[in-house]
């Protein structure tokens, strides 16, 4: 499955397009809290201890270079908690860090995203090619 940074999906309606953030502001993207994000990462059964080692060989990169990302909703519009999706681009609004997405680079290859589907999505929205943290199957 392609991802949605590399597939030309829109990720506005026609309605949205005149209501698109502006990307003249670079996002300033940080590693997220590991305690903060281990909640997502439950999902796939993965213990906290699980979770720090993982961590330990995390390594930021552009979207750009994932070209199998899986788990990830195809626009904006498709997540369902739409305070969130106002929380997370007031976030970005604001300038301050946005906490890079995470994704699992699974045993066979293939890359699941795990936390940050809202800000992944975002960050599209707005033209930017997110950083991310790829972090490796335990």
């Amino acid at each position: 499955m392609m991802s949605p940074y590399h597939s030309p999906v829109c990720l506005y309606t026609e309605s949205q397009k005149s209501k698109r953030p502006s990307t003249g502001n670079k996002t300033h993207w940080v590693q997220g809290a590991l305690d903060s994000e281990h909640g997502e990462a439950s999902r796939y059964g993965i213990s906290k201890s699980k979770w720090k080692r993982m961590n330990r060989g995390r390594k930021t990169v552009s979207a750009s270079t994932i070209k199998d990302l899986q788990n990830v909703d195809s626009s904006l519009s498709d997540v369902t908690n739409k305070g969130k999706v106002k929380r997370v681009e007031r976030i970005f609004k604001s300038g301050t860090g946005v906490q890079q997405p995470i994704i699992m680079k699974r045993k066979d290859g293939s890359h699941e995203l795990v936390a940050g589907n809202t800000r992944f999505l975002t960050a599209r929205a707005r033209g930017e090619n997110p950083k991310i943290t790829v972090v490796k199957e335990p």
